[in-house]
């Protein structure tokens, strides 16, 4: 995705559009919005997000105080390019240098805010912050933790949305950073073993995989191992487009979970986590 600056575009787009949330479009309609959906999944975070039209004719459209695991209704959001502009809540100082996405008419989109703030370098408030969330985070980044691999960070999936679909799909998203990686199985009443995800490490995505009907259990394990790092059967059955994203740290004050969140306009509402 290409860079720019946020600031002189969100000037020439003129005063951001109130969110509003999606209606799907009926049948015989043809769509003219795209369908956005912004979900934080930084740990002890809260961000404010922009999306920065790089058109004319377009305007921005805000979400503020967007706390960590939020995941917010999607948004009818006029087709074309926008910049993904993140800060803290209440400042004014980008988390990142805003990716360009381009979001299409009919289309639905989930834009996610996940990673860590990287700890800044100065002594005081290291010392400042001598436990807790702040200090694994010094821990994890100069036990050599890699910067830019943990970073905050906007990425953007294309949901998939099917009409008048007879059978489930799901995607997987590792979105634990500093953590293992991980297998997402599922397990049918004959005791079969059926393997989503295979070894995702923060920042994979799989799918969308079709799972088998008469599920019984469905687990986030340590890759390779039958060892369960989080329980979804309590989930099931899942929605008919689904995306599982496994959230959290190794920290018990952001311990992992998985947030299971439907495709579709309207289905935000509906999110549900594991834990």
């Amino acid at each position: 995705a290409a860079e720019g600056a946020a600031d002189d575009t969100a000037d020439d787009a003129g005063a951001p559009a109130p969110v509003v949330p999606a209606t799907p479009p009926a049948a015989d309609q043809q769509p003219d919005t795209a369908f956005v959906r912004v979900v934080q999944l930084s740990p002890a975070t809260s961000v404010d997000v922009v999306l920065t039209p790089t058109e004319e004719g377009l305007a921005p459209v805000e979400l503020a105080g967007l706390e960590y695991a939020a995941a917010p209704d999607y948004q009818a959001v006029t087709p074309g390019s926008y910049l993904v502009n993140a800060t803290l809540t209440g400042s004014q100082d980008a988390l990142f240098d805003p990716p360009t996405e381009t979001f299409r008419a009919g289309d639905h989109y989930t834009v996610t805010i996940s990673g860590l703030q990287v700890p800044g370098d100065d002594a005081a408030e290291a010392e400042a912050e001598g436990e807790g969330f702040g200090a694994w985070l010094r821990d994890l980044f100069g036990g050599g933790g890699d910067r830019d691999a943990l970073a905050l960070r906007a990425v953007t999936y294309q949901d998939e949305v099917r009409d008048d679909a007879t059978g489930n799909r799901v995607r997987v998203v590792n979105a634990a950073p500093g953590s293992p990686a991980f297998d997402v199985v599922a397990i049918d009443a004959a005791g079969e073993r059926h393997v989503l995800a295979d070894g995702i490490s923060f920042g994979d995505a799989v799918g969308p995989t079709d799972l088998v009907e008469g599920l019984t259990a469905l687990q986030v394990t340590a890759a390779g191992s039958e060892v369960v790092a989080v329980d979804l059967s309590g989930q099931l059955p899942l929605p008919t487009d689904a995306t599982l994203f496994i959230t959290g740290t190794t920290f018990e004050g952001a311990p992992l979970d998985v947030l299971v969140l439907p495709n579709g306009a309207g289905a935000a509402t509906d999110a549900t986590r594991a834990q």
